[in-house]
C-alpha cells in the first residue's frame, strides 16, 4: 500500500498534505498548481534532487517515489 500526498502550489509557497510521511514505502505525490505553471522538486539531505514535475493549473500531475532513509527532504521551485 501507498501513501498519498496532495500538492498545490502557488506563488511564493507550496500546500503539502500530509506533511510528514514514512520511509520505506512508495509515496504518491499528485501535484497541482492554484495559479501559474511552477516546477516542483523534492532535494535529497545531500541536495540532489530525489524527484520533479511540473505542477500546472487545472491539472494533475502524479509521481511515485520511495524514501530509501528516513530525514528531512526539501521541496523547492525550479
Amino acid at each position: 500500500m501507498h501513501q498519498v500526498v496532495i500538492v498545490a502550489g502557488r506563488q511564493w509557497s507550496w500546500d503539502i498534505k500530509p506533511e510528514v510521511i514514512s520511509a520505506g514505502s512508495p509515496v504518491e505525490f499528485r501535484v497541482t498548481s492554484l495559479d501559474v505553471n511552477h516546477g516542483f522538486a523534492i532535494y535529497a539531505p545531500d541536495g540532489r534532487i530525489e524527484t520533479k514535475t511540473q505542477a500546472m493549473p487545472g491539472f494533475t500531475n502524479k509521481i511515485v517515489h520511495t524514501f530509501t532513509q528516513p530525514g528531512a527532504y526539501p521541496v523547492m521551485r525550479l
